[in-house]
């Protein structure tokens, strides 16, 4: 561990890497089928039906043949390639998100009407468009209440992203860093294997945003890194953006195989990317800083 300008970074070995994930190589479970066949009990953690004993996979050939073409265009292909060895920032940041003093004016007119709350944080810039060049106060509150810490939220862009870095002698990672650095040598769907967490091998594991989950623990790499969906990492590439679906899959009520997906160090979605591209800004996006080591 590492201390650059106050926040902790890691070293991250780079050389030689296999990445990417050949789906061909992979099964799936009966219960993994199901859920990805739209089944909304299958793989639920939090069903009140005794789970079933163990049986073979009862699936066709078509059906193999769709999860693993599914997969095929969720994940990156299998390739070697070179990466460079860094060190990273332990935790994202969300872009343009900065701490703030209680007695900042933004924050005060926040707590003028939420003098007292429900612990949690109080966003206000949540569904703001991001051309919204406008600054916003976010406010978080403990179990009695009572706000703690608050933070302003501006308006940014990646080009701003990328000089802020830069000015500070950092940068982002690139999609093959970014993804070396959940996977780590592993060349399984997700960091703790292949599996999606069932209630069978997982009785505490928790729930894909990452509420009690065992992913929450620093990956091999000893980053805090893919453990949320709805945090979606800007890489060097702006077309390629890294880290979940911002929340589609589980927001959206989709079955638990698709909401699990965003956590494989391979995930990416191409439309995600071309969405990038033609945003104005960067609110809710989230940025690891990097620093190469020569």
């Amino acid at each position: 561990m590492f201390d650059v300008a106050g926040c902790a970074f890691c070293l991250v070995p780079g050389g030689p890497v296999q990445l990417g994930f050949d789906e061909q190589a992979w099964a799936p479970t009966e219960e993994e089928m199901a859920s990805f066949l739209r089944d909304p009990q299958a793989l639920d953690l939090f069903a009140t039906s005794v789970p079933q004993p163990w049986q073979a996979p009862d699936w066709t050939a078509e059906e193999l043949a769709d999860i693993r073409a599914h997969l095929a265009t969720r994940t990156t292909r299998p390739r070697q390639t070179t990466v460079a060895t860094l060190l990273a920032a332990v935790d994202a940041q969300e872009a343009g998100v900065t701490e703030a003093s209680l007695d900042h004016p933004l924050i005060q007119a926040i707590l003028a009407e939420q003098p007292q709350r429900v612990e949690g944080t109080h966003i206000v810039d949540m569904f703001k468009p991001d051309e919204d060049a406008t600054t916003y106060g976010r406010v978080r509150y403990n179990q009695a209440g009572r706000p703690v810490q608050a933070w302003l939220a501006a308006h940014t862009t990646y080009h701003g992203v990328v000089t802020d870095l830069a000015q500070r002698g950092l940068r982002l990672l690139d999609p093959d860093e970014w993804e070396h650095a959940v996977a780590f040598g592993g060349q399984t769907l997700f960091p703790w294997g292949d599996r999606c967490p069932d209630r069978q091998t997982d009785t505490t594991i928790g729930t894909p945003d990452g509420a009690w989950f065992d992913s929450t623990q620093p990956k091999l790499s000893g980053l805090h890194i893919a453990e949320n969906p709805y945090h979606l990492e800007l890489t060097i590439d702006p077309a390629q953006v890294r880290g979940g679906d911002v929340g589609g899959a589980e927001h959206g009520g989709d079955t638990w195989f698709h909401a699990w997906l965003p956590h494989a160090p391979a995930y990416h979605d191409p439309a995600q990317g071309r969405h990038n591209l033609e945003r104005a800004g960067m609110r809710r996006m989230w940025v690891r800083p990097a620093l190469p080591v020569n």
